[in-house]
């Protein structure tokens, strides 16, 4: 809802990586077979980008959060971990953990599930 609300691209936060497993585990755990593995590791690769692409978006939804203070209001949104400010805070602290990694030198992150 909040990117069409505000008319954000979303695409850097949606790049999330699940744990790199062996196909032993895969198979071991019973997540599927071998293609879907392979489809989840390609997955997992994909998910690799610059940090600074990260911090720029992350920033702009920051900023559009903090230039409408309802926007959960508005959107009907009433969950405490957003109206209480905790996404707003999960997004803050994520940034500057990957301003942390660029200013470390890291050249590429990936968000993970695991």
């Amino acid at each position: 809802m909040l990117k069409e609300h505000f008319g954000l691209e979303i695409e850097p936060l949606l790049k999330v990586a699940s744990e790199d497993i062996s196909l032993e585990d895969w198979l071991a755990e019973g997540h599927g077979d071998e293609v879907e593995w392979r489809k989840q590791m390609e997955m997992n690769r994909a998910a690799w980008q610059s940090p600074q692409e990260l911090i720029q978006y992350l920033q702009t939804f920051i900023q559009a959060l903090d230039n409408s203070p309802d926007v959960f209001f508005r959107l009907g949104v009433s969950k405490p971990y957003f109206v209480k400010g905790f996404f707003k805070q999960d997004l803050v602290d994520l940034l500057r953990v990957v301003e942390w990694a660029r200013d470390s030198g890291v050249r590429y992150v990936r968000l993970s599930m695991g």
